[in-house]
């Protein structure tokens, strides 16, 4: 079974640090939700379409 472990938390508060650092140490993927979200400018994608992509991203993860 494939590892997977889910980083959440408030703005500014490690999550991307803490998230990389774990990929790293245990050689597993790492999917920041803010390289889906945001286009140039700040500007983030329609809801609907960012739904659907964290939708397909959790899909893969078995919560236990």
């Amino acid at each position: 079974m494939d590892r997977r472990i889910v980083v959440i938390g408030t703005s500014c508060s490690g999550k991307s640090t803490l998230s990389k650092r774990i990929s790293q140490n245990l050689n597993i993927s790492h999917y920041e939700l803010d390289n889906y979200y945001w286009e140039g400018n700040w500007t983030g994608i329609p809801e609907d379409k960012f739904v659907e992509i964290v939708k397909e991203l959790t899909s893969m993860f078995m919560l236990i």
